[in-house]
């Protein structure tokens, strides 16, 4: 898949690994559309496809992207005109949700194999676990499903129909939601980040090793 935004110069300069970026983008939808999205606004961000280095701790105005493994793509970057905290964005890419019917269709037919005999330990073991059971429950195929007709007779089918498209994002929400940290885990995956901070309703607030303090 292309991306539709503007390969160039941003300001006086080119992007930082603007060539790698644009690569990713290609072969990944979802970060396309993100780009699509944010980069008339604030151009197209420097990517550092092993993180961050450390000189840019003293960078006034930061826009960077760099992967953390799993699908995700982390983005910071200094709001235009500022932000009311003066914090910088701290923004995590993922892979799109599936459709919740289709989620659901899966959870019901993993319950009906789960029995007393599966006994697992470390979240390795979990996960392997839970990929094995999604792959004898479903059936992927190359047209689109209707999710929601297909729950209605959840009862009547043996294996789930998974949308090709679909399939890789089911597997990630399944093993985040039940495996990992749900919407954390993201964070925890950075290893860039020192403290995450949560003081109820309203953004997560992060102390990352090269940016500070930021908000989500």
């Amino acid at each position: 898949m292309s991306i539709a935004v503007t390969r160039g110069v941003i300001g006086s300069r080119q992007a930082v690994g603007l060539d790698k970026l644009l690569k990713e983008a290609s072969k990944t939808p979802y970060l396309a559309r993100y780009l699509r999205e944010v980069v008339p606004r604030l151009g197209y961000p420097d990517y550092y496809e092993f993180g961050p280095p450390s000189e840019l701790k003293k960078a006034s105005n930061v826009n960077v992207m760099y992967p953390v493994g799993g699908g995700i793509y982390i983005h910071v970057y200094t709001p235009p005109g500022g932000s009311e905290t003066g914090y910088r964005r701290y923004v995590a890419i993922e892979p799109p949700k599936p459709p919740r019917e289709l989620v659901e269709a899966v959870e019901i037919k993993i319950a009906e194999l789960i029995d007393e005999t599966m006994v697992v330990e470390s979240d390795e073991e979990k996960r392997n676990l839970l990929l094995r059971l999604v792959e004898q429950v479903t059936v992927v195929v190359d047209t689109p499903v209707d999710y929601r007709a297909q729950l209605l007779r959840i009862n009547k089918v043996r294996r789930v129909m998974v949308y090709r498209e679909d399939y890789e994002y089911l597997k990630y929400y399944l093993v985040r939601d039940k495996v990992g940290l749900g919407p954390l885990e993201p964070l925890i995956r950075d290893p860039f980040i020192e403290d995450i901070t949560c003081d109820g309703v309203g953004p997560i607030y992060i102390v990352h090793k090269v940016f500070g303090p930021l908000e989500t």
